[in-house]
């Protein structure tokens, strides 16, 4: 399959003046001032590696930066997925909270399953993304990230109305005002929502609430992007956790 995925970001800077009024005459002039440097902007979808230095290892990453709220999502080839958030900086700069969730069934190197952590580092605007993470496990590593300009494709809730099927053959019914349904072969039940954050943007809201399922019954949220499989719009990564578990996909349009 073609990736054509995800990244997230945001935004707003300002910048101000100010007028100082000056004795004798009633004179006043501008004062001297130094104009802010410009926010740095991690909107976008992204695709890339990380590597891991305990472990030695790179892994595919693919990701979206959401252009309204700052909300990131990575996801690796492991299944591993980082959530930043916080995400602030500027000239190119930039540093985020991450929190990590391992996929269900596994840990991280200190037996936890949903870790913290920091990561640091620069974008070069609908260009590139690189940066140092942390996490409070003691694993570190680098995030090194390509800009993918499916991102300026916008979004649109008639790209997702229809019959998806995920990875293990599940499908879900995508209404046309976003709600949408799905129930597996144990008798698990999927309720959610798609919706638009930005119209310009490739980058779609999720929630989601899981029933009738042990271990996993909650209520989850994310992130979606749509991409290229055999056609325009119908490959739909997910991206959605529960604070304790997470949702990572690629549905596939019927």
């Amino acid at each position: 399959m073609r990736k054509s995925y995800h990244n997230i970001a945001i935004l707003i800077g300002f910048c101000f003046f100010t007028l100082s009024a000056c004795g004798g005459g009633g004179s006043s002039n501008p004062a001297n001032f130094s104009a802010p440097p410009p926010p740095t902007n991690a909107g976008g979808v992204w695709e890339g590696s990380t590597f891991n230095n305990n472990a030695g290892l790179t892994f595919q990453t693919v990701g979206v930066v959401t252009e309204n709220n700052g909300e990131g999502r990575f996801v690796n080839d492991q299944g591993v997925q980082f959530i930043l958030s916080g995400i602030s900086g500027t000239n190119g700069n930039f540093s985020a909270t991450i929190t990590a969730i391992a996929p269900f069934g596994t840990v991280f190197i200190d037996g936890s399953s949903v870790t913290s952590g920091t990561i640091t580092g620069t974008v070069v605007e609908r260009t590139s993304l690189q940066g140092d993470w942390t996490l409070n496990t003691g694993e570190t590593g680098t995030m090194t990230m390509s800009y993918d300009s499916i991102y300026e494709r916008g979004s649109n809730l008639s790209r997702t109305t229809g019959m998806w099927i995920d990875s293990f053959g599940v499908v879900y019914t995508i209404e046309a005002n976003g709600d949408f349904f799905a129930q597996d072969a144990f008798g698990c039940v999927f309720d959610g929502n798609v919706s638009i954050l930005d119209a310009s943007f490739n980058a779609y809201g999720l929630t989601m609430t899981v029933s009738n399922c042990p271990g996993v019954n909650g209520n989850y949220s994310g992130l979606g992007v749509l991409g290229d499989d055999v056609g325009m719009d119908d490959a739909f990564v997910v991206q959605m956790d529960s604070n304790n578990f997470i949702f990572t996909d690629v549905l596939l349009k019927l």
